[in-house]
């Protein structure tokens, strides 16, 4: 079958559904399938919602007529089965929090002037419905299999873990190869590493604000180590007669030199506390130069600032300067790749109460830079400050397993980036490239696997983990295409 022979089928076959993928889509969104949630009450909820989310996937692959097999919540299959070796999917249901700064309902599914908003949209519950959708237009082209394709949906992605993963192994075979929707076309073949380094450090915050004091009580920002904070406060405890003008004035020359940052003192009359907050700009954490990050305007200027201790202001400033390096010079693990990029470092979680100093940096490494030895360097350092300023201090990795960087080349899975590359140019009428990602997916975990999709940079903004993500209808039918093609030429007998 001819190239064009073949995409005048699919289209056809879109064409008079087309609505159901887009309202799907929709329905999707209402699902709010926060991963990593920590309180209780947050957690419970998000639980519940991943299991009802499941449930309405399961319902539109039941109605297609694909097979679905629901492992315990955790991970689930959406098969069109084939004897033999299948075509992997994977893809995920949880997103990160919302964030600041939308001008829609993150959660709401919402169609304005043929765009779709809403948190997943790119990253990755557009996807799952793209994906979805390719696999039922593959079984309504009637034609024979050589090849089964399962989509393969994740629900702790974004969280680090990766127990999703490690749930559909221990039930399910490697597929043969992997086509995974978590990034950008043409073909991501190349990943840098991932690695969440927690650091410790025992110097507490607390106590009692004389009457003329303001007293540093607590520190906070950031969300999920993979989101640059848009939001960061500190906390103070105020005595009867505390110098909140001297505050105000000291803040005013801050931002007058740092045009960049935005802050705000909320004193409510009559509390015994009083706010000092800033905001900045989230992104992805592979993207730190994309955002602004609160926690780093925070330290900042706390690290020079006369309304903390000399021991709070090193401590400060030490964040702050392993921290704003984003390239990781500071800490000694910079490096950089002439295909995957450089080393980059986003501090994403930064916790400092009456228990000590608690952050998360969400490192990158690239190439020629292992995440065995990252972790020494950033231990080392962290040691290093904690024994000049007397306290105890430890660094270790969020993740029981982190991730070098991957990269796969074309002649290790021909078959596959031919197909993909076949799809590309054939839909888009675009000409091909390889490219590599700061991100970390799915492919890392499965053999002969590479992203593709879901946005065209030609198109369309990377949205991923920022307020306002957003895929427009055009976008995400044309997708459907590319997955239904790609597949059709890796799995019908009579499409090769």
């Amino acid at each position: 079958m001819t190239s064009a022979e073949l995409l005048a089928k699919i289209e056809a076959l879109l064409r008079d559904e087309q609505d159901k993928p887009i309202e799907a889509l929709r329905e999707l969104l209402r699902f709010r399938t926060i991963s990593g949630e920590s309180e209780p009450e947050a957690k419970a909820h998000a639980e519940q919602e991943t299991r009802r989310c499941l449930e309405y996937l399961g319902k539109l692959a039941g109605d297609m007529g694909l097979v679905w097999r629901n492992h315990d919540n955790v991970v689930a299959v959406a098969e069109l089965p084939c004897e033999g070796e299948f075509v992997g999917l994977p893809v995920h249901i949880d997103v990160v929090p919302a964030g600041d700064g939308w001008s829609y309902d993150p959660f709401g599914g919402e169609l304005v002037d043929g765009v779709i908003y809403g948190r997943g949209t790119q990253d990755d519950k557009g996807p799952v419905i793209q994906m979805l959708w390719a696999l039922n237009l593959l079984k309504k082209l009637g034609m024979p299999l050589r090849r089964g394709a399962r989509l393969i949906v994740g629900t702790t992605e974004e969280f680090g873990e990766w127990t999703d993963m490690a749930h559909y192994f221990s039930r399910e075979p490697m597929p043969a190869m992997a086509i995974v929707p978590d990034a950008d076309f043409p073909i991501v073949n190349g990943e840098k590493g991932v690695l969440n380094a927690q650091l410790r450090l025992s110097l507490p915050l607390g106590g009692q604000a004389e009457s003329g004091d303001l007293k540093l009580v607590r520190v906070e920002g950031g969300r999920r180590a993979n989101m640059v904070p848009d939001f960061a406060e500190a906390i103070f405890a105020k005595g009867s007669e505390a110098p909140v003008k001297e505050l105000e004035n000291e803040l005013k020359r801050f931002l007058s030199a740092e045009p960049d940052a935005r802050a705000e003192i909320v004193n409510e009359e009559g509390q015994p506390h009083l706010r000092l907050v800033f905001r900045g700009r989230s992104a992805h954490g592979s993207r730190p130069e994309l955002g602004h990050n609160a926690v780093l305007d925070l330290l900042h200027f706390l690290g020079q600032s006369a309304f903390a201790s000399d021991d709070e202001a090193d401590v400060a400033q030490f964040i702050f300067g392993v921290s704003s390096d984003i390239y990781g010079k500071t800490l000694g693990i910079h490096s950089e790749h002439p295909f995957v990029g450089r080393t980059t470092v986003s501090l994403g979680i930064f916790r400092w109460d009456d228990t000590g100093v608690y952050a998360v940096l969400n490192i990158r490494p690239t190439f020629g830079m292992p995440v065995a030895r990252v972790m020494e360097k950033v231990s080392a350092t962290v040691n290093e400050f904690a024994e000049e300023l007397g306290v105890t201090g430890e660094a270790s990795s969020l993740a029981r397993e982190p991730f070098d960087a991957i990269y796969v080349d074309e002649s290790a899975a021909p078959e596959l980036i031919a197909a993909l590359r076949e799809s590309y140019t054939t839909v888009t009428g675009r000409p091909f490239e390889f490219r590599s990602m700061g991100g970390t997916t799915y492919a890392k975990v499965f053999q002969k696997a590479v992203n593709f999709g879901p946005t065209e940079p030609v198109e369309e903004p990377e949205m991923a983990h920022q307020p306002n993500e957003h895929v427009r209808v055009d976008c995400h039918l044309r997708n459907i295409k590319l997955y239904a093609y790609a597949l059709a030429r890796l799995c019908l007998a009579q499409a090769e």
